[in-house]
């Protein structure tokens, strides 16, 4: 009896490269014609994920579309695509629009840059991975890989045998507007063959193309990324919808009337409250012992305190942070709190960096971004944030963070060294003057801004910025919630064991 094809294993297609010159599998290049005038034009950037040996990049090239990044995990077809290309087009008339093809496994691409592509590409490369995820993990990987590198406004296909291939990847409906459309097969596709010579006709097959466009999109610009490294934060306005903000804040308020029963928010908490270290969680079911490293476990027990939309809100934090720290990375999800303060309150937080909670640990130096988020208007009355921005080693108006965002040790090189000197006058810079989003506090010898902000924007932050916040002088309670991401998992000491008990906090590959 014949084993099932391991359409999943990179040794089978590696041995499968090697013999083969060419397949095209489901759909040929005339069958997608009509696809890809759609949704393609001229200027398109184009990536290919999971190329094999299609011949649909020559398509492309020969139609004048490109350039086209063409990827695949198995880099012996990688290389016989670049042969066939320099053979076939030995002189090309437009060498700017030339396929090129690169090793990449696309479950990490974390050397290509977020926002980068026009037209996303995928012809069974989700068949194939499919076949061996029972628990829908790597499809979900794909998804998020296939999000973050896709700009606003471009176009994902992915062509599949199912016509339910994403329908089970968690909230995939929060961050692609996603159409399923059918192709029906060529007919001499569709027909049988027998022996005697006859052409028996079957009925007409298809084959299935999802269409999916991204739902508002958040990801930092090139400007964006410069100002968070010149100046250690960056304030992206309205980044949480209206439905968003009232989730976190029903939560939140659930959470703090929870704690105030056990004790004073301020003597007791502090006033930062966290979902499982509060002991909320633990009193509405079971908390499995590998929660601080199971992304499933993990959103699985956060939904208990029914927020459904929580692993949703952190996926879009995520994407958004992930482009401010250095490829290749694989941030996690670190830690998660509220941080309340009470009506008419007196508790405030003193000048700090949030990386100095971890002086004590082996994972100092692993980069977090703190993404501090009001979810109430708040100003001076309320007591909301005071940033201290860097006097930044290169205050140029044409300041870039090439260099910076190379590696980790010259992203942490530059944060440090950057946050050295935070005690000189250096809010005269035309930058920071013009962003009206921040007002100057009267009255006060430091160097310092307020921020006068609407609920639901994030002030992005490094864990090298000082920062605090003043008195609540209202009359109401001032709900923030602060999800942080490391740039990898923070470890007590560093351990091959008992990796759970070493984390510091968590690390979720959100």
């Amino acid at each position: 009896m014949a084993k099932p094809v391991s359409y999943d294993s990179k040794e089978y297609w590696q041995t499968r490269f090697e013999k083969e010159n060419t397949f095209e599998w489901l759909l040929d290049y005339s069958s997608m014609k009509d696809v890809f005038e759609k949704y393609l034009s001229k200027a398109s950037k184009i990536i290919n994920l999971g190329c094999g040996n299609s011949n649909i990049p020559f398509g492309w090239y020969e139609n004048g579309y490109g350039p086209s990044l063409n990827v695949d995990y198995c880099e012996n077809v990688i290389e016989k695509m670049k042969s066939k290309t320099r053979e076939k087009y030995p002189n090309p008339t437009n060498p700017e629009l030339i396929p090129s093809w690169d090793t990449i496994d696309v479950l990490n691409m974390d050397n290509i840059e977020s926002s980068t592509f026009d037209f996303i590409f995928e012809k069974s490369t989700s068949d194939a991975i499919a076949c061996s995820d029972e628990n829908g993990e790597q499809l979900s990987k794909l998804e998020r890989e296939v999000y973050r590198i896709c700009k606003n406004g471009g176009t994902w296909v992915s062509v599949s045998y199912s016509s339910s291939r994403w329908n089970d990847v968690p909230n995939i409906s929060t961050r692609w507007i996603m159409e399923t459309i059918p192709i029906a097969c060529k007919q001499n596709e569709t027909e049988v063959h027998n022996p005697n010579g006859f052409v028996i006709s079957r009925p007409v097959q298809y084959q299935y193309y999802d269409k999916a466009v991204p739902s508002k999109k958040m990801v930092p610009s090139n400007d964006q990324i410069n100002y968070f490294n010149n100046f250690g934060f960056l304030i992206v306005e309205n980044f949480l919808e209206r439905k968003e903000i009232d989730m976190l804040y029903e939560e939140g308020n659930n959470i703090t009337n929870f704690c105030l029963e056990q004790g004073d928010l301020v003597t007791e908490w502090g006033c930062v409250i966290e979902p499982f270290g509060s002991g909320y969680l633990s009193g509405l079911g079971d908390i499995p012992k590998d929660i601080k490293t199971n992304r499933e476990k993990y959103f699985n027990t956060r939904k208990l305190a029914g927020n459904e939309k929580i692993e949703a809100i952190l996926d879009k934090y995520y994407t958004f942070s992930k482009a401010l720290v250095p490829n290749p990375s694989s941030p996690v999800l670190f830690n998660e709190q509220y941080i309340v303060k009470p009506p008419n309150s007196k508790a405030e937080f003193s000048w700090h960096q949030d990386r100095l909670y971890l002086k004590n640990y082996d994972g100092y130096n692993i980069p977090i971004i703190s993404c501090w988020t009001p979810l109430q208007d708040m100003n001076t009355k309320n007591g909301s944030l005071i940033i201290k921005p860097y006097k930044s080693i290169d205050r140029n108006d044409d300041y870039s963070s090439i260099g910076i965002m190379e590696s980790i040790p010259s992203y942490v090189s530059h944060h440090g060294n950057a946050s050295n000197d935070q005690e000189q006058n250096i809010f005269d810079s035309k930058e920071i003057k013009k962003l009206d989003l921040y007002s100057k506090r009267k009255n006060d010898s430091r160097s310092d801004f307020l921020l006068d902000i609407c609920s639901g924007s994030v002030a992005f932050m490094s864990g090298w910025v000082l920062h605090s916040s003043s008195f609540n002088n209202s009359g109401k309670y001032r709900f923030c919630y602060m999800p942080q991401f490391s740039c990898s998992p923070v470890y007590k000491k560093k351990k091959e064991n008992e990796i759970e008990n070493n984390l510091v906090a968590y690390a979720i590959g959100v």
